[in-house]
């Protein structure tokens, strides 16, 4: 397992332009972050390094607009999803 099970925090939420992501790494690798609407159609993806440890990760989201929306954390064995609310 790259990323501790159950653990990511997210904050603030609500968020304006940005959001930051912090979780575990239990081992190095790599991960994918997703971005989905309500919907589940995917807006963004971005991909990092994992390290070990704690890991934060400052995400732009000024561009999406206001609503809600889920932030998935994806390794090759792993997922983690949170919701997160845009405001305007």
């Amino acid at each position: 397992r790259v990323v501790k099970d159950g653990y990511m925090k997210l904050y603030p939420n609500p968020a304006k332009d940005n959001v930051n992501i912090d979780f575990i790494g239990l081992e190095k690798g790599d991960l994918s972050i997703v971005v989905t609407d309500l919907l589940g159609e995917e807006i963004m993806k971005q991909h990092y390094h994992v390290e070990i440890g704690v890991n934060t990760i400052r995400l732009s989201i000024g561009q999406l607009i206001k609503g809600v929306y889920f932030i998935k954390l994806n390794t090759k064995t792993d997922q983690v999803i949170e919701r997160f609310v845009k405001e305007k």
